[in-house]
């Protein structure tokens, strides 16, 4: 959670200042947005691959789908720059239907 923060904060300051100070061909926000977006890619994954509670699955669930791709477009500037990227999902969706039924079939034990 911290680390999305981070990114969060990171991203809109790139997007509302930074991107300003370069040349539209330099792509200053894209390349921003897509190592942050790979880093947390293979963070997810490694996490998601190792031996989770099923609180954690349940947070890292919850941050995949809610709030790395709503949360993030709260802010308006921001939200303009994420759709010019496109980055996509942070797991792949085989690993994530994996969590959800490993994480419904010990709701339901």
């Amino acid at each position: 959670l911290h680390m999305g923060k981070t990114m969060k904060e990171d991203l809109t300051v790139v997007a509302k200042c930074i991107n300003k100070l370069y040349p539209p061909e330099f792509n200053v926000f894209r390349i921003y947005a897509e190592l942050y977006h790979n880093y947390f890619a293979s963070q997810a994954k490694k996490n998601a691959e190792s031996h989770l509670e099923d609180k954690d699955i349940y947070l890292l669930l919850s941050w995949v789908h809610n709030f790395y791709p709503k949360d993030m477009r709260k802010d308006h500037a921001l939200a303009m720059e994420l759709d010019k990227v496109k980055l996509g999902s942070l797991l792949p969706s085989s690993l994530s239907k994996e969590l959800e039924n490993k994480y419904l079939d010990s709701e339901e034990v």
